[in-house]
Formats: structure tokens, C-alpha cells, sequence
């Protein structure tokens, strides 16, 4: 008996496949949007540098970055605005929406490795589930890493920030 087997067991393997589903569709999703906002954002960097050029008086009024390298981005809206590019990169990574639902969509596959595993036995379940949770994590956050590294690799900068501007105040 238990939870391994019976009625629960066979409902969770029929909807968590479907979550399974739902999760690794959102994490796409919300790394294709987040692409979108770094073409947006690196736009509208250059749109604000170039009004800063043609006129310098209006500068003071320009809150948001003017530059369009990655520390810019960093400093722009949808990335936490942070002064400097984050020194704790995985834990920067979990709290972002893509990190997440890759955190919860990790967890949908093992529960489903667990309680296939299950009637093996309770260690070897867990086991299962626990290598499961890694290897699906690694695996989704390699994907959104890769696929950020591709598409900055496209953009070039045009107008770095200057290295007396890295961590200066808003």
C-alpha cells in the first residue's frame, strides 16, 4: 500500500507528466521573453545614448543606463536594476522567473522518477528522485544560459559604460 501505490500513484502519473509539460513550456517561454527584453532593453540603451550625445543638458534627466554592454543590462528595467552585475550568480539565476520554474519543473520530474522508482524501494526512490532534480535543473538552466551566450554573442556593443561608471549610484 501507501502512496507507491493505488489509486494516488496512478492519478499523480497521469497529471504530473502534464505539468511536467506545462513547466518545461513556460521555462522556454519566459527565456524566449526574456531574449526579447535584452533586444528591447539594448534598443533602448542606444536610443537614450545617442538623445545624451545630441543633448548632453538633457543627460541629467536620463535615469536609466545609456550604455548597452552587459553591465548596462544589469542596470535596466526587468533585471532587478542592480549597480553591478551580480556577484552570486546561481542564486541571481534561482530567483529570476526562468529560475523558478526550473527549480519547480525539477521538482515535478523527480517527483515523477520517485514514484515510478518507488516500488524499488524507498532509498532507491528517493535516490532516484534526487538525481533526477539535478540533472533536469542543470539541464534547463545549461539550455537558458546557452541560449543568453548566443544571442549577446549577436549583439555587439556599441557604446560600453565606462569602467569609472561600473557600481556609480543611479
Amino acid at each position: 500500500g501507501g502512496v507507491a501505490s493505488g489509486p494516488f500513484r496512478t492519478f499523480a502519473l497521469v497529471v504530473l507528466p502534464v505539468l511536467l509539460f506545462i513547466g518545461i513550456a513556460t521555462f522556454i517561454r519566459v527565456v524566449q521573453v526574456q531574449r526579447e527584453s535584452i533586444v528591447y532593453i539594448t534598443g533602448l540603451n542606444r536610443i537614450r545614448h545617442f538623445m545624451a550625445e545630441g543633448a548632453p543638458a538633457a543627460r541629467r534627466f536620463l535615469v536609466l543606463p545609456i550604455y548597452d554592454d552587459q553591465v548596462a543590462l544589469y542596470r535596466s528595467i526587468g533585471t532587478g536594476m542592480t549597480v553591478k552585475p551580480p556577484r552570486y550568480q546561481v542564486l541571481y539565476l534561482v530567483v529570476q522567473t526562468q529560475g523558478m520554474v526550473g527549480v519547480v519543473t525539477a521538482a515535478v520530474a523527480a517527483a515523477i522518477v520517485g514514484l515510478l522508482v518507488a516500488p524499488a524501494g524507498d532509498v532507491t526512490a528517493w535516490l532516484a528522485a534526487a538525481l533526477t532534480f539535478v540533472a533536469v535543473a542543470i539541464a534547463l538552466f545549461a539550455y537558458w544560459q546557452r541560449s543568453l551566450r548566443a544571442l549577446q554573442a549577436s549583439i555587439r556593443s556599441e557604446f560600453p559604460t565606462p569602467p569609472e561608471e561600473y557600481g556609480a549610484p543611479f
